[in-house]
């Protein structure tokens, strides 16, 4: 937060503080057209987690979760009042409330943003790596702390990339978070095909693959010298078997 400048904005408009998939410009538009950035801010006293299996993204969704000492960064839109049903219709399974939001110049802000689980407690679950990615392009796209996006890139995903029915497009979105994540599909069914090629130390010229005793049953390591073969990348190394079923 480094803006001295204080931001005006038309009356007739709300502010609207998006920690998730709406902070990315190519998202929030599909099915809010009318928003238009204001500013990045800061909610004091909260981060974000993930919960529930949602199939449109092909896995768990963000939602606020409060925290002594955490701040959830995010961006703050403007929205025409007669628009606000467009955005309560997206997040149709959220409830809207007002929150106060630190902005670049300082100030605070009254905005508009939407929580989850307040009706019933949702179940912590991991998000599809193609949404974390959309939180991760919007965090990039509006120069969120660097230590902040790094937290979002850490977080850990279920590995879908396909299938996801939210229109957007997967190689605008791979441009996106270039030097940050890679939209490689790590999906369960590589196992199969994986295991049907294990052969122990193929050599230099080819992949290894060492197998030993995990905690919960046995563990594949992957060391890909020709990794593009199964489409796996370095850091994507160790496989739970017991984990891998289905």
């Amino acid at each position: 937060m480094t803006s001295t400048s204080k931001k005006t904005r038309n009356p007739d408009e709300i502010l609207y503080f998006a920690y998730a998939s709406n902070m990315w410009s190519r998202r929030i538009h599909i099915c809010n057209p009318t928003a238009k950035f204001f500013d990045i801010g800061e909610l004091e006293g909260y981060y974000i987690d993930f919960f529930d299996y949602f199939e449109s993204w092909r896995g768990a969704s963000a939602a606020l979760q409060k925290g002594p000492g955490r701040i959830a960064h995010g961006v703050v839109w403007t929205v025409p009042k007669e628009d606000i049903h467009n955005l309560d219709r997206q997040e149709s399974d959220y409830e809207g409330v007002d929150v106060t939001v630190k902005l670049s110049s300082g100030e605070d802000a009254v905005c508009r943003t939407y929580v989850y689980g307040r009706t019933k407690a949702g179940k912590r679950d991991l998000p599809s790596l193609f949404y974390k990615a959309v939180i991760v392009a919007g965090a990039v796209e509006h120069q969120l702390p660097e230590a902040y996006v790094q937290e979002l890139v850490k977080q850990p995903d279920n590995g879908n990339v396909q299938g996801v029915s939210v229109p957007l497009d997967v190689e605008e979105l791979r441009s996106s978070v270039k030097g940050y994540l890679s939209l490689i599909e790590r999906s369960r069914s590589l196992l199969p095909g994986l295991l049907s090629t294990m052969s122990g130390d193929s050599g230099a010229a080819g992949p290894r693959y060492v197998v030993r005793r995990g905690a919960s049953g046995p563990v594949v390591t992957y060391r890909p010298f020709e990794n593009a073969e199964h489409g796996l990348e370095p850091e994507f190394r160790l496989l739970g078997l017991a984990d891998m079923k289905g």
